[in-house]
């Protein structure tokens, strides 16, 4: 009776240890949203980001939505690795001028008729989501390649550390 008293209460203070160990710790989150626009542009962008944290997890998804032209996204890691990309474009190509008549429209609420809506043939949207454990420290670049692009990408970052990574870079 005694060796299994014994045995219940290591289990039980173990249990107790453990989960406490687990609950215990204190997690932080670190973001950063970025929204880029394009209207007929083809000047790369460059979106940098930090990752200082050892141990940590980071979580990247950049989502597109294209309008006219292409715009290819790169991942770069610190080590000028590529780690990611992906290309969004549209098969129909628009005039300039059929994109702002319609966009001015837009800007002062008038109504668009239906036979201004068919001159936006497509709209093509594209994501990439990424979620690295223990990324390489330093400068995380985002390459953002437009080619005569009407559209926007957005880029979210999440860096997350718990107490015991934290203690541990220390």
């Amino acid at each position: 009776m005694k060796k299994l008293l014994k045995i219940v209460l290591g289990v039980l203070l173990f249990s107790i240890f453990v989960v406490s160990s687990i609950y215990g710790q204190e997690r932080t989150n670190f973001s950063v949203h970025r929204n880029l626009k394009f209207y007929r542009d083809s000047e790369v962008k460059g979106v940098k980001f930090e990752v200082n944290e050892k141990n940590c997890r980071f979580n990247l998804s950049i989502n597109s939505s294209v309008k006219g032209g292409n715009i290819k996204i790169e991942i770069i890691d610190p080590n000028n690795k590529k780690r990611g990309d992906f290309s969004v474009g549209c098969l129909a190509t628009l005039k300039a001028e059929e994109i702002k008549v319609d966009l001015d429209k837009k800007k002062s609420k008038s109504k668009v008729t239906c036979k201004e809506k068919k001159k936006y043939y497509e709209t093509v949207t594209g994501s990439i989501n990424k979620s690295i454990e223990n990324p390489t420290n330093g400068v995380w670049t985002i390459r953002v390649i437009p080619q005569n692009a009407v559209g926007n990408v957005t880029i979210s970052y999440v860096q997350e550390t718990t107490s015991e990574t934290r203690t541990n870079k220390q």
